[in-house]
């Protein structure tokens, strides 16, 4: 082999490893650098260590025995309050009225820890068990012989706001919002309205309550425009058989989205 022949093949044998080296240096480049070890508190603890946190936070449990259940994902404050954890709600079984008081307490606890003011959700949490409202965050099951309280996890609940009721015949704006109805015995909630442009249909809709069940009486609701003149007009006939609020709809054939306020007027039973 001649001197240059020599010289060529070190001159290509040089360039492959140069090739390779440069080929090593930029797929180091383009590895995603290896993430430190973190230890992440699994999502199960974490849920029961903040209901602890709320628990004993509030002024209701400050001596209670709180203890983990963990085949159950529950939490037990003193062996009788038991609060399992479910996937983005407590839910609270209860079998004796005469607990339900206690289990308000646990869900004004979990709203203070959620950064609502203490005491605020009682009323709210009361008048949920009893089935007169549904108004969002505190959720009750009603069944013959026990209940189902939840309450969801990470936001704070919807409070009935007492302050803000209407009666028979008052013309509410329908922007109005976290109010309620009271008429007689009856108790209307989470109201809302809303219009489709396919069907040209407006709606008024929300929950009515009546403790006594009654199904005779008839309401007539009425919806105006921008200035308070009546639009249109509607019955509606109360019928529940149920230990709890009913929903309802009324709705209206309208070209447009013009209705801007709302009455609810109960009607007299004819003679």
């Amino acid at each position: 082999m001649t001197k240059g022949q020599k010289t060529s093949i070190s001159i290509i044998l040089l360039i492959i490893v140069l090739g390779f080296a440069v080929f090593l240096f930029i797929n180091k480049l383009n590895l995603p650098e290896r993430e430190p070890s973190i230890n992440i508190e699994p999502i199960e603890n974490t849920k029961f260590s903040n209901l602890k946190k709320f628990l004993e936070a509030s002024t209701y449990f400050p001596n209670a025995k709180i203890a983990s259940n963990e085949e159950r994902d529950s939490l037990i404050i003193d062996d009788q309050y038991e609060i399992v954890i479910k996937t983005g709600y407590y839910q609270m079984t209860i079998k004796d009225s005469k607990q339900e008081d206690t289990y308000c307490q646990i869900v004004d606890a979990i709203e203070q820890g959620l950064g609502l003011p203490a005491e605020k959700s009682i009323e709210t949490c009361k008048k949920t068990l009893e089935g007169s409202i549904n108004i969002g965050g505190i959720n009750a099951e009603i069944y013959d012989t026990y209940k189902v309280l939840s309450v969801n996890i990470d936001t704070p609940a919807t409070l009935y706001n007492i302050d803000s009721t209407h009666t028979s015949g008052d013309v509410i704006s329908i922007d109005k919002i976290n109010y309620n109805i009271k008429i007689d015995n009856y108790l209307l909630t989470s109201l809302y309205s809303s219009y489709q442009s396919a069907t040209k249909l407006y709606s008024i809709c929300g929950n009515i309550y009546n403790p006594s069940k009654k199904s005779t009486d008839k309401f007539e609701i009425s919806i105006y425009d921008n200035n308070k003149k009546e639009i249109a007009k509607k019955t509606y006939k109360y019928e529940n058989n149920t230990k709890k609020y009913i929903p309802f709809c009324v709705d209206y054939p309208l070209d447009t989205d013009s209705a801007k306020y709302y009455s609810v007027t109960k009607m007299k039973e004819k003679k």
